[in-house]
């Protein structure tokens, strides 16, 4: 008998769940562990409704869960078409399991679920920090009882402060406060030129535990000009449900850190934190502006930083590589978070060649 076995979460899995989310976590210059208080399965409605917790136990320890992964599918638009395309993510397993074999048989798994759902996604998609070496180097090498991982794009998570330097408003910009979360969800819809990889909004996903749970209307905006629909946007604070929080620092930040506190004090940026600390963050919600104008772009951001609460410091905001807003957005930032997007496919699975813009819809990562 093996001495690992993989199975479906189920609900009284949830507290230890939560503990592996807690103690496993990212490395980089930056050591996060992305909490999951108080609800781990609560915190999974960012996947859609189609989403499910690969659990790996350890046979020898009482059934003990030492490692966990998350595959959800949803429709998102890729190439001018909405297609069912999965998501693979929260890949983690505790030290004294990490072996190529958990590894192998857990994405064999994966693989057996794809196979057995009866509408499959045409291929997954998934994210790996650049300062995550072991993961590049463990996950997308080609082995040969792994799937095949090819880069789509680099995601850029940009840090925004609260109080960094403001844009010049635009007077022929007019500013809307949606009366409920279903405006916004109606005015996502009438965009017609859509970003790879950009979800097919819906009103469910803007509903009590839909995927924008915790989003209230008064944190979303919409801006106009000369009548038309220019820009949408919203801040989506999770902290009371799914935290971030810092584990340790790299050798160089560690001693680096003092400085970097005296100058952002300087320049009324948001400090790094003491280890164990959450860092108060809010994402920058489905933002979206009419054929990229620089300006009405800055002008979301200053919105977006307006409805930000007292006790969030920062803003993330998520831009690939080749989107138009990026070098934009890098100049309102203060640290930029470097990640690859890949595709990952088996036998079988095709994914169409692309090289317009992506966008993931970071809150939902």
């Amino acid at each position: 008998m093996a001495r690992y076995r993989f199975e479906l979460a189920t609900e009284s899995d949830e507290p230890a769940l939560r503990r592996v989310m807690a103690n496993v976590s990212m490395p980089g210059s930056i050591e996060i562990a992305f909490g999951r208080e108080p609800d781990y399965f609560r915190s999974n409605c960012v996947l859609g409704p189609e989403h499910q917790t690969i659990v790996c136990r350890d046979t020898q320890r009482s059934n003990q869960i030492v490692g966990l992964a998350t595959r959800s599918v949803r429709c998102l638009y890729y190439r001018h078409r909405i297609r069912r395309i999965g998501y693979l993510a929260s890949l983690r397993i505790v030290r004294s399991a990490r072996n190529k074999s958990v590894l192998s048989r857990g994405y064999q798994f994966i693989r057996e679920l794809h196979e057995s759902d009866p509408n499959p996604p045409e291929f997954y998609v998934t994210t790996i920090a650049d300062g995550n070496v072991a993961a590049i180097r463990s996950l997308t090498t080609g082995r040969a009882s792994l799937p095949t991982y090819r880069k789509l794009t680099t995601l850029h998570t940009l840090a925004i402060s609260q109080n960094g330097p403001r844009s010049r408003p635009q007077p022929e910009i007019d500013v809307h406060q949606p009366v409920g979360l279903q405006e916004v969800a109606s005015a996502l819809r009438q965009i017609k030129l859509r970003r790879n990889l950009q979800p097919d909004y819906s009103v469910a996903d803007f509903e009590p535990g839909g995927t924008f749970d915790g989003l209230n209307a008064e944190n979303t905006f919409i801006l106009t000009k000369c009548g038309q629909l220019a820009a949408i946007g919203g801040t989506w604070d999770q902290r009371h449900f799914r935290q971030s929080v810092v584990r340790d620092y790299s050798t160089h930040v560690r001693l680096l850190r003092p400085l970097h506190n005296l100058i952002s004090s300087v320049w009324r940026r948001a400090p790094l934190p003491q280890p164990g600390c959450d860092l108060q963050v809010a994402y920058l919600a489905f933002p979206w502006v009419r054929d990229s104008h620089v300006g009405t772009f800055q002008q979301l951001i200053e919105e977006a930083r307006r409805r930000l609460s007292k006790s969030v410091r920062t803003l993330l905001a998520g831009f690939c590589e080749n989107d138009p807003l990026l070098p934009v957005a890098k100049r309102l930032a203060h640290f930029d978070y470097r990640s690859t997007v890949y595709a990952v496919s088996w036998d079988g699975m095709t994914v169409p060649e692309n090289k317009t813009p992506y966008y993931l819809e970071l809150g939902c990562l």
